[in-house]
């Protein structure tokens, strides 16, 4: 299981069908991102497909407290 917020590239190569290139695309694009909320977000990747995605959706789980929003949301906030 590969934590989409976590990973480096070498923990997303070991996904199959992800060499390197796409595992910096994928950590390049989480970086804009400031993290996925959902495992479907890396269909956005380019060059993600859904037959590519489904070979390894069931090996991908995002944590959403590695997100980090640009701006704090309400319930962060501190007094």
């Amino acid at each position: 299981m590969v934590e989409l917020n976590s990973a480096d590239t070498f923990e997303l190569q070991q996904l199959r069908g992800i060499g390197p290139g796409f595992a910096r695309r994928i950590v390049n694009y989480r970086e804009r991102l400031r993290g996925f909320y959902d495992k479907k977000q890396v269909l956005e990747v380019f060059g993600m497909d859904t037959s590519r995605y489904r070979l390894i959706e069931k090996n991908l789980q995002v944590n959403p407290d590695s997100i980090h929003p640009i701006f704090p949301l309400p319930s962060q906030k501190t007094s």
